[in-house]
């Protein structure tokens, strides 16, 4: 995901827990037909400048793992 990762739009669902890491925002994306959703944390972007819910944001994913996809807060979708 790292050295060739895709980029898609995404929507933001909620708030969420994320094991050992605290608060993370949970949001949906759809590769090929397929939803996925995942929780990842907001650091260092601040949790009030993110719109939660339906905040439309890119996601980075990789063809071969295309369900562990991240968020990137930093780069609205339009």
């Amino acid at each position: 995901m790292l050295n060739n990762p895709e980029y898609i739009p995404g929507i933001t669902k909620g708030y969420c827990s994320k094991f050992a890491l605290g608060e993370g925002v949970e949001f949906e994306y759809e590769v090929n037909g397929k939803k996925y959703s995942n929780c990842n944390t907001y650091h260092p972007i601040s949790k009030d400048s993110i719109i939660v819910p339906g905040g439309k944001y890119m996601v980075r994913y990789s063809e071969k793992f295309p369900d562990a996809g991240r968020m990137d807060f930093r780069m609205p979708a339009e």
